[in-house]
């Protein structure tokens, strides 16, 4: 995404990129947009950077929403 634009790039794992289903977004891209946002109003200062998108949703891959989003706080925070 381009800052400004409100775009994020989307990994290309099928658990983001659904083209089976009807649904406009998939249940892994709300999931990561969740977090993302989580973490953009946690860190207002910085909100969203380019390559977070892949970080959160590798941890999505193998945690819940909530434990995603504090080991994203954790990484950002350099613990």
């Amino acid at each position: 995404g381009v800052e400004g634009t409100g775009e994020v790039p989307i990994p290309s794992d099928g658990m983001f990129t659904d083209t089976n289903s009807a649904d406009p977004m998939p249940d892994g891209l709300m999931r990561l947009r969740r977090v993302l946002y989580a973490y953009s109003l946690y860190d207002n200062e910085v909100g969203y950077c380019q390559g977070m998108n892949f970080i959160a949703a590798m941890f999505l891959t193998f945690l819940s929403e909530e434990e995603s989003f504090w080991l994203l706080v954790a990484v950002m925070n350099g613990e």
